[in-house]
């Protein structure tokens, strides 16, 4: 049994009985950030998508309206602050908690955790032909509320796995830190710095660890020896209307509490991936796709070099 409860500047409460994927890809939210759903390479739990599906007009579950309208003047310095500067900027808490029935004796059968997430989109440069450059960023604090963490919980009651991925009392940590670049007239994109690979490889529209699930073997695939946040570069472009190819390397050491950028680049993780939607907004909620990747030998860690081949697919009906 789990509950989650996510506050945002748009002061959506959300309880994690509904899906969490909008049908309203493309408009505008309460400060003008625009939702390219599926458009982007980067997944529905990245911090580009969060920043724009959390600025969403949306019916939650439970409505305050007193707080809305105390809220109009920050939803509208925000919308300013974009059009001034072109910075997009979140602030988000996430709680989580979980507990197991029929637990052994004498062992911890709940737990809870709590997320503050502040984030950013800093669009620094435009060309004359609409490409652009930004900055994405993003920090979290992250703490237990119980003696044991969301994340522990499994291996605490004899399972295992991790049920609440992200929810572990990891105190502060580092997340995004990179440059996406668009090219090709919108159609492609290159990403340079600090990223979790997670976020832009073997993307399926419901593993959002934010809004949907929160169990690793759910929002991951556990036959790719897929990295955490680590340094690397990326690149990705559509060929028509749909069909997609992207490529990256980073680290093969990427750990999130490790804030390390372009440190110890010596053992790899490369990837290369080709898709197929229906159209480029519906990328999200309609793909077909398969990914090849490569991992070097890992010396520190003793991980022998692997490679493997998946393929993966997600189909939404009704939005």
């Amino acid at each position: 049994m789990g509950y989650i409860l996510r506050i945002t500047s748009a002061l959506l409460v959300l309880l994690v009985s509904s899906s969490g994927l909008s049908a309203n890809e493309n408009a505008g939210g309460k400060s003008g950030y625009v939702h390219s759903q599926g458009q982007s390479f980067a997944g529905p739990g990245s911090t580009t998508a969060q920043l724009e599906e959390d600025d969403e007009v949306k019916a939650p579950t439970f409505r305050f309206e007193a707080f809305d309208r105390a809220l109009e003047s920050w939803f509208q310095w925000k919308g300013k602050l974009r059009e001034d500067t072109g910075l997009q900027l979140g602030v988000a808490y996430t709680a989580l908690y979980q507990s197991a029935d029929n637990a052994p004796t004498g062992v911890e059968d709940s737990a809870g955790s709590g997320i503050f997430r502040l984030s950013g989109s800093w669009e620094l440069y435009r060309s004359e032909s609409g490409a652009t450059g930004k900055l994405v960023m993003s920090a979290d604090h992250r703490h237990a509320y119980t003696e044991i963490p969301p994340a522990d919980l499994g291996f605490e009651t004899g399972y295992l796995g991790i049920p609440g991925l992200l929810f572990n009392d990891g105190g502060a940590i580092l997340g995004d830190l990179n440059w996406q670049q668009s090219i090709n007239g919108g159609r492609g994109g290159i990403l340079l710095g600090r990223y979790d690979p997670n976020d832009f490889l073997d993307v399926l529209g419901y593993a959002n660890p934010w809004t949907t699930f929160q169990n690793l073997y759910i929002l991951s695939n556990a036959s790719i020896a897929l990295p955490d946040w680590g340094t690397g570069v990326g690149i990705g472009n559509w060929f028509g209307e749909q069909w997609y190819g992207i490529g990256s390397v980073s680290d093969a050491n990427g750990v999130a509490s490790e804030e390390k950028l372009f440190e110890d680049f010596g053992e790899l993780y490369s990837t290369a991936e080709i898709g197929w939607s229906p159209s480029r907004d519906r990328r999200y909620l309609n793909n077909i796709h398969a990914t090849f990747w490569h991992a070097d030998y890992r010396e520190e860690a003793n991980v022998e070099e692997s490679e493997g081949v998946s393929i993966g697919a997600n189909w939404t009906f009704s939005d």
